[in-house]
């Protein structure tokens, strides 16, 4: 064992403490296979309640979504372009001059964004970007959907907020945060709605927020990674990471949780022996992970 390598997938569904360790029981018989992506087990289960999750780390082809749904994100203009990234690695887009960025074209209803949705993604922009990049989006109809934009007059030059535009009915509504966000910088971005209520987390913590009863009127264009809705001009310069979709809002504390891992992932955990000596934990191989 000691000269393999892998993943371990979990979906933890208790709560996480933020001050105090967790322990995780991990048990190894030594010789059944690992379970298939989509088993009960698998690393498919991991995603569950995610509509769309793309890790961005293909060297070739398009960028795969990790969830059962398997909605393949078609590469656009020089991508698949691997390289260091916040977790391993990401997509390197060019900006306007190339036109790089990953859709997943049409309006598929398991990726429906309407009352209740989050989405998540590591953004590092560089001077290549032109003004107002609008990176992420989704839209099924010109009544659902939403779009992250930086948000700079003076791009370039300047240093860039985030806008987030949200879509449920009425006049448009845009969200900015009020903090800046360096070149050459990862950051981690949620957009979560829950009914009315909408806000934007940065590095775990919110950033801005309000309510709305309007919407902005978007194209039908399903899911862009790089690009706007409707794959205009003003695309991305930059890295990007570890993009989300889910239909349902995701809480605060997970959001944390899951920067603070992402983030130093080597001082979120430990891995030590489990403790106690009896002969059905020696024959298991167990192992305790410490969250």
């Amino acid at each position: 064992m000691s000269a393999e390598t892998g993943e371990i997938h979990y979906k933890y569904s208790g709560t996480l403490s933020s001050s105090v360790d967790t322990d995780i029981h991990v048990y190894a018989d030594g010789s059944s296979s690992e379970p298939a992506a989509s088993a009960t087990y698998g690393s498919q289960a991991v995603w569950a309640d995610f509509s769309a999750s793309y890790r961005m780390n293909e060297s070739s082809g398009d960028l795969l979504d990790s969830t059962a749904n398997g909605f393949t994100a078609t590469a656009n203009g020089d991508l698949p372009d691997p390289v260091a990234a916040a977790i391993g690695t990401g997509q390197l887009l060019g900006g306007n001059a190339s036109g790089d960025y990953a859709l997943k074209s049409g309006a598929d209803s398991a990726l429906d964004v309407g009352t209740d949705y989050s989405a998540a993604i590591w953004f590092q922009w560089k001077t290549t970007s032109p003004r107002y990049p609008r990176f992420f989006a989704y839209s099924k109809d010109s009544d659902n959907g939403f779009t992250v934009i930086l948000n700079d007059t003076t791009f370039g030059s300047g240093v860039p907020s985030l806008a987030f535009r949200t879509t449920v009915g009425g006049t448009g509504r845009t969200f900015n945060t009020t903090d800046e966000y360096a070149v050459d910088t990862f950051f981690r971005a949620w957009f979560v709605k829950e009914g009315s209520v909408v806000k934007i987390y940065v590095n775990g913590a919110v950033a801005a927020g309000g309510t709305t009863t309007s919407k902005h009127t978007v194209y039908s264009a399903g899911l862009r990674i790089g690009a706007g809705a409707g794959g205009d001009s003003n695309d991305f310069g930059g890295i990007l990471d570890e993009a989300l979709v889910t239909q349902s809002s995701i809480s605060a504390n997970y959001i944390t949780t899951e920067y603070n891992n992402q983030n130093s992932y080597s001082t979120f955990y430990s891995v030590a022996a489990v403790a106690g000596s009896s002969a059905a934990q020696a024959a298991r191989r167990g192992a305790v992970m410490m969250m």
